[in-house]
């Protein structure tokens, strides 16, 4: 019930047709059980909602589609990321990085984790976390590049650090994480960042850092003047 109620959310801007709610949800069920499991289903929805909100009918069925009352107010916080993101794309596009850094910012501070990720065996949430997921680390890897391009070197730092706390596998990420310790003074850290890279690399894609990688280790212990690579 949880799960069809955060479909019919997700998709709360359109009507769905009851054959895509039996294939979603029902897949390896008879057609004549799945039809009765939707029912139920739904009718234990509008009960537990109708306890929350008695005056508001807030599931409707029309035309064999179901969809979220359309008069009611909703936004999504995922409406609200798409929204900034969007907008931050086209004012990039048109304007430049720092007429969107608003907009960008704004995404980023939205993402509080990862899409329904307590519903683990939901095959549509899996398509749409990873979807989101992806847009959000394209997101970082924008804002951190800019500050690393005006040599916000702190901020760049703790957008790429967010990046690699989502998949410690970005080898472009280390580097310009690398990049940013190295530029902070922080040769230490240079140093340790890279061998997180070899390790993460190792364990999880069972491969080497790139020549890219291993060179700018190698101006980095060899404290050399190291310029824009990226």
């Amino acid at each position: 019930v949880n799960a069809l109620l955060a479909y019919l959310l997700y998709h709360h801007q359109k009507p769905v047709h009851r054959e895509i709610l039996l294939s979603r949800f029902w897949e390896y069920t008879s057609p004549s059980s799945a039809r009765k499991s939707l029912n139920v289903a739904i009718h234990t929805l509008r009960q537990h909602l109708h306890d929350c909100m008695p005056d508001i009918d807030f599931i409707q069925y029309y035309n064999d589609n179901y969809s979220v009352n359309p008069e009611l107010d909703i936004i999504t916080d995922v409406d609200q990321f798409l929204g900034h993101w969007h907008k931050g794309r086209s004012i990039e596009a048109s304007q430049g990085p720092p007429e969107a850094l608003e907009h960008y910012q704004a995404a980023t501070s939205l993402y509080r984790g990862d899409f329904l990720e307590d519903m683990h065996y939901e095959e549509w949430c899996e398509l749409e976390r990873d979807n989101l997921k992806e847009t959000y680390l394209i997101l970082l890897d924008r804002l951190g590049t800019y500050f690393l391009q005006q040599e916000v070197y702190s901020m760049a730092e703790s957008v790429f650090r967010m990046m690699l706390e989502k998949d410690d596998c970005l080898e472009n990420i280390h580097r310009k994480l690398i990049l940013c310790y190295y530029q902070l003074g922080r040769r230490d850290l240079a140093i340790r960042q890279y061998h997180k890279c070899v390790e993460a690399l190792q364990k999880e894609l069972n491969i080497e850092p790139s020549l890219s990688t291993k060179e700018l280790f190698q101006l980095v212990q060899e404290e050399k003047r190291v310029s824009w690579l990226f």
